[in-house]
């Protein structure tokens, strides 16, 4: 069959299917008197039939093939007017469902191949990230490229495992990210964003000379201006709403509950607590040593030490294996690294820390949060001199 009538006949049998739905919409909206959408849509109704008629009158002719170039105006009509009936006489609901979608599939498609938008928890990047940023990464730029020395490399938790699981949960893990745990659907790994000191083939090594740590890359020690040389302040934060797990018979998410932890900032023990460059520091929250009466802070000599007690600045040297990577904190003294998990995949690397967006000095892990329980202090904590801030 010619492909023309084959086209014509397609778009008239779906105008068949769908006529007693027309039919009954145009009626209700008369009965209703919405006479704007009445009378639209019976103009509509009525093109679609006549114009259906030219065609028919057309084909009907043994030398229709001569009016080829007419029937394909007509029949684009044809499915334009019936596209537009549709639209017309689609419900609100339906609508409104459609263009979620519509938006839902961007946000994703967005968020997991072009850009992504990380919170950052910890200080293990001070002082090039600090705790409260809300930082743009860069998901196209290492689908061009490869992961080079010296980027700040987004990428999921190497520690985080997810075998066992099923299909869809492993799914969400990796796209969605946050836990709906009365649909058994659980949270995605962390996303962490550290800096890549070594590529494949580099040779890494570290050490301590004069007390101080130091990386060997390839038999040359690296100069690196990033890292941290502040010392660490030990200061004790409340975070959460509710002090309970339960609010009568409902458990309250763990998100909300009231937990108290001991954080390390970087300070800088020439200034007061008020005017510290990157925290702004409460004197009733800093932590002193009971014996000494000293602040308790890490100095820039102490060497770093894992969850077990054991100094992981000595390593190495180890070559960096084809399709890995070796990454760092600038914070060395508070950062979980390479020097623990050794080396990280390049496909759990999902881009590179470009910018910061907007940044606010909170350990909230919601924005809004910190503006419920302090809206006034709130815009004091903001960090604008941060907002829109190059990563080097």
């Amino acid at each position: 069959m010619d492909k023309l009538k084959k086209h014509f006949l397609k778009t008239h049998k779906r105008f068949l299917r769908k006529r007693p739905f027309f039919k009954k919409k145009i009626a209700y909206w008369k009965k209703k008197q919405k006479n704007y959408l009445y009378k639209q849509a019976e103009l509509i109704f009525n093109e679609i039939k006549a114009c259906e008629k030219e065609i028919v009158s057309v084909f009907s002719n043994s030398d229709w093939k001569y009016n080829r170039a007419f029937l394909k105006v007509k029949i684009n009509a044809l499915d334009n007017l019936l596209a537009e009936l549709n639209a017309l006489t689609h419900s609100s609901l339906l609508k409104w469902i459609e263009a979620t979608t519509i938006v839902l599939a961007v946000v994703f498609l967005l968020r997991n191949f072009v850009f992504g938008m990380y919170h950052v928890p910890t200080s293990s990047a001070e002082p090039s990230l600090l705790v409260g940023d809300r930082v743009w990464g860069n998901r196209i730029v290492y689908l061009l490229k490869e992961p080079k020395r010296g980027d700040i490399a987004m990428f999921r938790d190497p520690e985080f495992s997810n075998e066992k699981e099923p299909a869809f949960q492993k799914f969400w893990q990796q796209y969605i990210g946050f836990a709906i745990p009365f649909l058994g659907l659980k949270r995605g790994p962390q996303n962490m964003a550290k800096r890549i000191v070594a590529g494949p083939g580099d040779v890494i090594e570290g050490r301590i000379e004069d007390g101080w740590p130091v990386v060997y890359l390839n038999g040359k020690i690296l100069l690196e201006p990033y890292i941290n040389i502040y010392p660490l302040l030990a200061i004790k934060k409340e975070i959460g709403f509710f002090d309970c797990e339960r609010f009568w018979s409902i458990k309250i998410p763990k998100l909300f509950r009231t937990h108290k932890k001991v954080v390390m900032y970087s300070y800088d023990p020439k200034k007061d607590f008020e005017e510290q460059p990157f925290y702004y520091i409460d004197y009733r929250d800093v932590l002193y040593d009971k014996k000494s009466g000293n602040l308790k802070m890490l100095k820039s000599t102490v060497p770093s030490k894992d969850k077990a007690g054991k100094i992981i600045d000595t390593f190495g040297p180890y070559i960096v294996p084809e399709g890995k990577y070796w990454v760092m904190g600038d914070n060395r003294k508070n950062s979980i690294d390479s020097r623990t998990w050794k080396f990280i995949d390049r496909d759990d690397i999902s881009g590179r820390a470009s910018f910061v967006i907007w940044s606010l000095d909170s350990e909230e892990p919601v924005w809004m949060f910190e503006f419920i329980k302090h809206p006034f202090l709130f815009w004091s904590k903001l960090r604008w001199g941060r907002f829109f801030k190059k990563v080097e």
